[in-house]
């Protein structure tokens, strides 16, 4: 592509406003087509902005710019701003993980925040509500023992429970 055309630009290196129209549909069957990155199309017609790009592909093309964005779910969001609040991973561990720049740590859990604390919360029930469930199981658990123990002592009149405060 030695012979690509070069979108003209004023004295500040601006995109100027009277482009060919010929031009920008090239620029965009390009981008719809894949031929090169983002930013290597930008490069070869002479650093357009991304939002101009946007804008034409609108226009003259499909409407769809390609974007390099991956969907990540709400939840995983807030399991990220739960675990950087809550001390679990520092900054960087997030990053890390979850491939994000500490600009979208940030924003998350400015948008997140309270969301996060309500994940927080539900689990807080969720493990008490278990708990309880527990509890109510060991008591059955203890009360069906005594009564075993009560009826082994009748049957066979045999003291099974130790008397405190007898000598050994």
């Amino acid at each position: 592509m030695a012979n690509q055309l070069k979108l003209k630009t004023n004295k500040r290196g601006q995109i100027s406003s009277g482009q060919s129209r010929g031009i920008i549909e090239q620029i965009v069957r390009e981008i719809e087509e894949k031929k090169g990155s983002i930013e290597e199309i930008r490069k070869r017609y002479g650093a357009v902005k991304i939002t101009t790009l946007k804008k034409w592909v609108e226009v003259y093309g499909s409407g769809n710019f390609p974007t390099n964005r991956r969907a990540i779910t709400l939840d995983t969001k807030l399991q990220a701003v739960y675990e950087f609040e809550s001390g679990e991973l520092t900054l960087k561990e997030i990053m890390r993980k979850y491939k994000i720049s500490d600009n979208t740590v940030k924003l998350w859990q400015k948008k997140y925040a309270g969301s996060s604390q309500e994940k927080k919360n539900n689990l807080d029930e969720a493990d008490e509500k278990q708990s309880r469930k527990q509890i109510r199981e060991l008591k059955l658990k203890v009360y069906a023992l005594e009564t075993m123990i009560d009826l082994a002592e009748k049957q066979y009149r045999i003291a099974i429970r130790k008397k405190f405060g007898t000598k050994q």
